[in-house]
């Protein structure tokens, strides 16, 4: 897989994520859409752990060190959003009481 493949696919899957995750938050509780980017950028995680390890490099090796970085990027975004968001449940919850 080419690397530009391989970002568009993520990029269409972490924005299904999110779009998913948009509407549940409208239908369901407005709490989950504080968590839209935590959700995408897991989604694109998986992605890339699961291409990392079950799709063989037979072309180019820097693929799998592209594969490395990216999911070093999105593993330090996943634990940034996640934390903003549940700092900003908890100022939420202690407003609300």
């Amino acid at each position: 897989m080419s690397i530009g493949l391989v970002v568009v696919l993520s990029i269409v899957l972490m924005g299904g994520m999110a779009f998913l995750t948009y509407l549940l938050g409208r239908r369901v509780s407005s709490r989950l859409v504080k968590y839209i980017p935590a959700f995408a950028s897991l989604l694109g995680l998986v992605f890339f752990i699961i291409k990392l390890n079950f799709i063989p490099y037979q072309v180019h090796a820097f693929e799998g060190i592209f594969d490395m970085v990216a999911i070093i990027i999105l593993a330090i975004t996943f634990s940034c959003s996640l934390i903003v968001a549940i700092i900003v449940e908890f100022i939420q919850y202690k407003r609300r009481i």
